[in-house]
């Protein structure tokens, strides 16, 4: 019987050292052949060679027994193509980088909406991102929507679009700047600013001097504010004669100063005539565009960046009202065109305003009805009667009952 470590000398090749017709490499100096492989000088036997590694020839990726960890779902995936790791070269040298900026901040596109340049491998795209569960409301306007087309909007006239304001004109409905050709911009001073606004504000009436210092300086004596306000306005009237050309301008009276500049200066004044024109209109999907048109104007609170005590309190609590009542007549209009939608956002930014307006609740209780939640429309009517019964003691309106009434179907 043939011992493991003895070799037959005719199955070895004279010139390697191997078994005769194997494709071995030879022995290195100082190594001497032994069975199973090359050994070392003292003779101890080294493993076997492997060569590279071929996902082909793997039988765990072999489609007919297996789908491989890639895949587990499925075939397994191509692999993505490969991308050169050579950066263009530029007279300077090799580029940092070549891939195009990504747009970040609050408007950024998610990952998978990214653009990926040709040739490359996007696995943000990749990957399925499952839609948002749709609310009732969003269920009834898609269902509404497949059920067909409304009624198609009449004919525009070109003469009840919504005007083009003049080339410059102070804005206060939201933070005080002035709108121009070349975008908004504003004085630097604090006090200057609240002098514009509050002119703005009272146009096309004066703003009385005194008591406007009063208001700005309070600790100081009525001449020494009287002086300090017409320092303020001297430096006004400087900046808008740079700022507009002369198109608006201070002029001083014999009660304070008022601001001029046309028909239509300020965007509050442009609001109000937008707002007007929309109610002579009797097509309601031009109503509607007038009155969203006029709220367009609103970019934020009103005076926004102004000391409250250089506000007059009266005027303004009288325009925030004038706002409810546009959100009002905004949110009929929008139920008179068939948007219940847009109803239902300018109803609740109306309840916002004013918590105890009951007309804007039975506004938003309609506007909820035509979009087919009743429940929420009832939620609205005992939210509104627990407020008010906890609040002032009282009981809700006839407006709100007969709201409720309409709800409940009787």
């Amino acid at each position: 019987m043939q011992r493991a470590g003895d070799i037959d000398p005719g199955l070895l090749d004279q010139s390697h050292g191997w078994p005769a017709g194997t494709d071995a490499p030879p022995t290195r100096p100082g190594e001497r052949a032994v069975a199973g492989g090359r050994a070392g000088a003292e003779g101890k036997p080294r493993p076997a060679r492997r060569g590279p590694y071929d996902p082909k020839n793997d039988p765990k990726n072999d489609p007919k027994t297996s789908y491989g960890p890639r895949a587990p779902y499925g075939p397994p995936l191509p692999h993505p193509p490969s991308v050169p790791h050579t950066l263009p070269t530029t007279p300077h040298g090799p580029s940092v980088s070549h891939q195009p900026p990504v747009p970040h901040g609050p408007s950024a596109p998610y990952p998978s909406a990214v653009p990926t340049p040709p040739g490359r491998h996007d696995p943000a795209g990749a990957r399925h991102q499952p839609p948002a569960p749709l609310t009732a409301y969003e269920r009834h306007t898609a269902h509404s929507r497949s059920a067909g087309p409304g009624p198609a909007d009449p004919a525009e006239d070109p003469a009840d679009e919504p005007e083009a304001g003049p080339v410059h004109s102070v804005g206060i409905l939201g933070p005080v700047v002035l709108f121009g050709p070349d975008g908004p911009t504003a004085p630097s001073g604090s006090v200057v600013r609240a002098l514009l606004g509050s002119l703005a504000l009272a146009h096309p009436h004066p703003v009385n001097a005194d008591t406007f210092a009063t208001r700005l300086w309070p600790d100081r004596t009525a001449p020494q504010a009287r002086q300090c306000l017409h320092t303020g306005a001297h430096r006004l009237r400087s900046w808008l004669l740079n700022a507009t050309d002369g198109g608006l301008g201070v002029v001083t009276q014999p009660s304070g100063y008022a601001l001029t500049g046309g028909d239509m200066p300020t965007d509050l004044a442009r609001f109000r005539h937008a707002t007007e024109r929309a109610r002579q209109l009797a097509d309601p999907q031009r109503r509607l565009r007038h009155l969203q048109h006029a709220h367009s104007l609103w970019r934020g609170r009103l005076l926004e960046g102004i000391p409250p005590e250089c506000v007059d309190h009266q005027a303004q609590q009288s325009l925030m009202l004038e706002h409810t009542g546009h959100l009002q007549d905004l949110a009929r209009a929008a139920l008179d065109a068939r948007r219940p939608r847009e109803a239902i956002v300018a109803a609740r930014r109306a309840c916002e305003e004013d918590h105890f307006n009951e007309s804007s609740h039975a506004l938003l209780m309609e506007a909820l009805t035509a979009a087919g939640m009743r429940v929420a429309a009832l939620d609205v009517y005992e939210h509104m009667r627990n407020r008010l019964n906890r609040s002032l003691g009282i009981a809700p309106g006839e407006i709100l009952k007969q709201a409720r009434g309409r709800v409940i179907g009787r």
